[in-house]
């Protein structure tokens, strides 16, 4: 399962007809199955021989088999290395550079670290091995047998794992406090009073960097497990310079390079802000409409519907209205509140991500729905009238977790405290019977 792509009638299989094998980020998790189950057979080997003590002839048939299988292994990649090829999917780009030298040193270090690898594993092996052996025949005795097993353990695991978090990976606690200094740009952005605001930085690679986030609300940055829907809207807009979309999504700033010195500041006066309302709206049959109407529409006076929400707005008409207004009155990363006035029935747009699963908007105190609109974005039908308007977020599997998690506590905190009184009480008796 693991090699993924390279034998796709099983990952086919799997990722179509198992359950949560799809969410995977990649099939190389799989290999956590064989991390878990490996040792613990391992356990149930040496339990078998610490209680059991198998007839010799039984002990010496299972020990050469596992020393041939898996000293045979690596005594065969040791030998025979080089029948692989040793190149990667990102070798090509060195190849159409011409750097062919580099790619022949590149693969003679693979095949060496290889070799390197299979001879330290059949050490560990033919070590362990020996080990087995001279406590089976009472060589040495059962705290010898396991302070020396642990120590080959702790000598295979310790280098390797030096190589994934080593001393390079610490620095001093004043460095990492500091984190990304402010460059101009960021300095000059940050005067602005505006709680709620969107920055895109195309100083460099905006969606593998996450410098901007460090300071501002960004539209960049990176995450393994970003919403699927705002991938999709940076693949075919963001990417691709849409400006309506960026405006709907209130890129106030943008940061960009400069031909000398530190990137800069541009303003953008399409943004349309936290909410804004639109007096029309077009039906389309599904979100692949949806998302390729993106292309051709005017976010400040048009919204896009899926029709799967077209009751939301089905006979109702929308007029401008010069007195209607809506601001942003407190801003949290989970709580949102506008202040609303207007004086006849409204469609207003939030640029916000719709997300179905826990948010909860509200007109007054009183809970209504809201709805998608533009393929990503929130929007509601608001009464006449002056109203306060408040999106809070409030996952439902969050906050029973959550008490089921409190309960289960105070149920294991009287569980022990039940035990400890149980063994006192027993204790007593037990005192007073003597």
């Amino acid at each position: 399962l693991s090699w993924g792509k390279n034998f796709m009638f099983l990952s086919g299989l799997f990722i179509d007809y198992f359950p949560g094998y799809s969410k995977f980020r990649t099939v190389t998790m799989i290999l956590v199955i064989a991390e878990f189950a490996i040792p613990l057979l391992a356990f149930l080997a040496l339990e078998s021989l610490m209680k059991k003590e198998p007839e010799k002839k039984d002990f010496m048939k299972g020990l050469k088999l596992s020393l041939y299988i898996v000293g045979g292994l690596s005594l065969f990649f040791l030998l025979f290395a080089g029948m692989f090829s040793f190149t990667g999917p990102g070798d090509e780009r060195y190849l159409s550079q011409g750097a062919n030298p580099f790619m022949d040193a590149l693969m003679a270090d693979r095949e060496t670290l290889f070799r390197k690898d299979a001879l330290r594993s059949l050490v560990f092996v033919i070590l362990t091995a020996g080990l087995i052996y001279m406590f089976y025949l009472k060589k040495i005795k059962a705290n010898v047998f396991f302070v020396g097993l642990a120590l080959l353990v702790l000598a295979d695991m310790w280098p390797v794992n030096k190589r994934y978090l080593n001393n390079d990976n610490f620095g001093p606690k004043r460095t990492h406090q500091e984190g990304f200094q402010p460059m101009s740009a960021d300095l000059q952005i940050l005067q602005d009073p505006d709680p709620y605001y969107r920055v895109f930085d195309v100083s460099g690679d905006p969606f593998n960097s996450a410098r901007a986030a460090y300071f501002h609300k960004s539209l960049g940055g990176y995450h393994g497990a970003k919403m699927q829907r705002y991938q999709e809207i940076i693949s075919h807009h963001i990417a691709r310079n849409n400006m309506e979309v960026l405006n709907m999504l209130n890129a106030k700033y943008f940061i960009v390079p400069q031909p000398e010195g530190e990137p800069g500041v541009r303003l953008n006066p399409g943004a349309l802000g936290n909410a804004w309302m639109v007096n029309s709206y077009r039906i389309v049959e599904n979100a692949n409409e949806e998302i390729a109407a993106l292309n051709d529409f005017n976010p400040a006076s048009e919204a896009i519907i899926d029709k799967r929400f077209e009751s939301y707005v089905s006979g109702k008409t929308f007029s401008g209205d010069s007195a209607a207004s809506i601001s942003l009155a407190s801003y949290h990363p989970n709580r949102l509140s506008y202040d609303y006035q207007a004086n006849t029935e409204q469609l207003v747009v939030f640029s916000d991500i719709y997300y179905e699963k826990g948010w909860k908007s509200f007109v007054d105190g009183k809970e209504v729905p809201h709805f998608r609109v533009n393929y990503i974005l929130r929007a509601m039908v608001l009464p006449a009238g002056e109203h306060i308007i408040e999106f809070s977020f409030e996952p439902r599997a969050y906050f029973a977790g959550n008490k089921i998690a409190t309960a289960s506590s105070y149920l294991l905190f009287m569980l022990i405290l039940g035990a400890i009184g149980w063994e006192v009480r027993s204790r007593t008796r037990s005192e007073k019977d003597q």
